[in-house]
């Protein structure tokens, strides 16, 4: 959010363009965020712009714009957002290309132009508007001869309103490195309305919708200085006011104020402070004239302050709190409380109520699928006689009769 106070800081100076006033070959992109103005790689001349911190080529120009006549920039001034915002990106010229100048803070210059919806017919977007449609939905560039002086506000080679804001910041773009040197014009570009939703219809590359929402949402200053450029006068400015007679004059920068306390030790008359600051060896404060003395006669004090006057307040008499008549519950004359007649669950002489009977115990029944173990009588162990067995050797030898294993020979039938 720029500022709206005026202001004019004398060291900022006039941006200087220099080819960018000709009719110039571009090729223009859809990234899928937004459209691209990009000067080709192998163009002669680039354009440039040369500011306070030196000369810086042109890179790109990059368009944003919202839904509405109200969204869409980038940067509110005088309290307002605007449908659109032009960002044209420089890089510095002792560098070789945009992203190895982005590396260094300080080598990026961005002069910035808030687009202004309007009913008017305005010729200076012509050959650019109407050929946009020549990169919806798709990325490959488009070659387009377009003469971007509505994008200057200049006459000749000097800006003819260059009244801009500058402020160190960061790229609106991936990555959104801190290294970006900021102008942000003051005087607004018009665009009728009916082109300006010729770039709102653009479809993205990406996502296959229209890129009428693609602006950085405005991001917190953070304590940076957002200093101002003027050239026209003072009184021609909306915003500018007179300092009053009363207010007190500011010194420029780097001029010392003087010394509010001349001599050492002195107090000047009409010290606004009981005691001014030492300096140095100062010698220690003393009072140029004694303090007042207290009244001798004391005022007349209020009569909420006199003890002698009377009350001013007089309190009415007001009824005592009588009480009603108390409950037995509450009366101490009323009887104490009588406990009914316990039953016999609380009576220790009482007989018992309950009287167990004798329940039978438990006698199982046989189980059908376990049987039932029967006891038996352990006999003692008598041991039993071996019959012995004759020895194998004295058995006679009894030979089965065994076949001719000659008869199973292959030569069997060859003997004689």
């Amino acid at each position: 959010m720029l500022p709206t106070v005026f202001a004019d800081v004398p060291f900022l100076e006039r941006l200087e363009y220099e080819g960018l006033s000709d009719l110039f070959d571009w090729e223009l992109v859809n990234n899928g965020k937004a459209v691209h103005l990009v000067v080709p790689k192998d163009v002669k001349t680039r354009p440039s712009v040369t500011t306070i911190a030196g000369e810086f080529l042109l890179d790109r120009m990059v368009f944003h714009v919202g839904q509405t006549a109200d969204c869409g920039s980038e940067h509110s001034m005088n309290g307002r957002f605007y449908a659109g915002e032009v960002q044209k990106h420089f890089y510095n010229s002792k560098y070789d290309s945009y992203w190895k100048a982005a590396k260094v803070p300080g080598n990026i210059a961005i002069v910035s132009n808030l687009l202004e919806s309007t009913d008017d017919y305005t010729p200076g977007w012509l050959g650019f508007a109407d050929q946009l449609f020549h990169v919806n939905a798709t990325n490959t560039p488009y070659h387009l001869k377009w003469n971007t002086k509505v994008l200057l506000q200049e006459d000749g080679e000097k800006c003819d309103d260059c009244d801009y804001f500058f402020y160190e910041g960061s790229l609106s773009m991936p990555p959104c490195s801190e290294v970006a040197l900021w102008h942000v014009m003051m005087a607004t570009i018009p665009i009728s309305e009916r082109q300006l939703n010729m770039l709102r219809c653009v479809i993205s590359s990406t996502t296959n919708e229209p890129m009428n929402f693609n602006y950085r949402p405005v991001q917190p200053a953070n304590f940076r200085d957002i200093l101002q450029h003027r050239e026209r006068d003072p009184k021609a400015y909306e915003n500018f006011k007179l300092p009053s007679p009363e207010a007190p004059k500011m010194p420029p920068p780097g001029v010392m104020l003087p010394n509010p306390y001349p001599g050492q030790g002195q107090l000047p008359p009409q010290f606004p402070y009981p005691y001014p600051p030492q300096h140095g060896n100062a010698a220690p404060y003393q009072p140029h004239h004694a303090p007042a003395p207290y009244p001798s006669k004391p005022t007349t004090s209020p009569d909420y302050l006199d003890p002698t006057a009377p009350p001013r307040y007089q309190p009415t008499a007001s009824p005592r709190y009588q009480p009603t008549a108390s409950p037995d519950y509450l009366d101490p004359t009323a009887p104490s409380y009588q406990p009914t007649a316990s039953p016999d669950y609380q009576d220790p002489t009482a007989p018992p109520r309950y009287q167990p009977t004798a329940s039978p115990r438990y006698q199982p029944t046989a189980s059908p699928r376990y049987p039932q173990p029967t006891t038996t009588t352990e006999t003692p162990y008598q041991p039993t006689t071996e019959t012995p067995y004759p020895s194998i050797y004295n058995l006679p030898l009894h030979l089965p009769n065994l076949p001719d294993f000659n008869f199973y020979r292959p030569n069997h039938h060859a003997r004689g």
